[in-house]
């Protein structure tokens, strides 16, 4: 049978955690490395890919406390701000 979709999990929250074989790579940013070269596999251009970011209640938590800041491991988003709605 063809594949037709493929569903990518990726935990929102683990923005501040470390791969298990690595503890110098970024979690999220394996995810998101993975999730791209998924997405830009010249073979899967006709497959449907399903990304879901789950644990928004977690990643929540954690920016809301202020104890682990998004921008100390994606210094990207040094100067993003949460709007008052945004959580």
């Amino acid at each position: 049978p063809d594949v037709t979709a493929i569903i990518f999990v990726v935990a929102s929250s683990s923005y501040n955690m470390v791969i298990r074989e690595d503890n110098n790579t970024n979690r999220l940013r394996e995810a998101l490395d993975l999730f791209r070269s998924i997405w830009n596999n010249r073979w899967l251009r006709t497959i449907s890919v399903i990304l879901f970011l789950n644990k928004q209640d977690m990643l929540a938590e954690k920016v809301l406390a202020g104890k682990s800041k998004i921008e100390d491991y994606f210094p990207e988003y040094t100067r993003y701000t949460v709007p008052d709605d945004g959580i």
